[in-house]
């Protein structure tokens, strides 16, 4: 098993390596299903204002999008020799509320909008009460080894 196989199925993705069934249905994830992860703030998280520090919510991102990106597209990203690699171009995040400290929140996280380069993904930080403390998009572009850009489409 390769080690970059082993990291997936240690995080909970050994679903997408493992080919006995264990349930009657399948679950199929859809290009438009929204991927939501559940966290808290921690005493790390946060800054000398007392509250989740800006720069957590990109670590936070990070998860959400490896997630995002693995679950609506395994074969584009898990097949062996594909050579496909995908890249964050840049995030730009709109913060509405503070995270306070051990304020449970979770993630949302869904593919928003494409074209022929880039993929836009959109993520929102929701409380407890429903209210979202902050709206991230993040710009994904494919590229393969050799530094050629892989269309979406593909």
């Amino acid at each position: 098993m390769s080690m970059f196989k082993s990291l997936i199925v240690k995080v909970g993705f050994d679903e997408a390596f493992d080919s006995t069934p264990k349930k009657k249905y399948t679950i199929r994830i859809s290009l438009f299903n929204v991927i939501q992860q559940e966290h808290y703030c921690c005493l790390d998280d946060i800054d000398y204002n007392q509250h989740m520090n800006n720069g957590m919510y990109n670590k936070i991102l990070d998860f959400n999008r490896i997630e995002l990106i693995y679950s609506v597209l395994p074969k584009a990203i898990l097949e062996p020799d594909h050579h496909i690699f995908a890249h964050n171009a840049g995030v730009v995040t709109l913060f509405k509320k503070e995270i306070p400290p051990f304020a449970k929140y979770r993630t949302e996280g869904r593919f928003y909008s494409w074209d022929d380069k880039w993929i836009i993904l959109q993520h929102r930080f929701v409380l407890e009460d429903d209210t979202v403390a902050c709206y991230a998009f993040s710009k994904i572009v494919f590229k393969k080894l050799s530094g050629k850009t892989v269309a979406p489409e593909t």
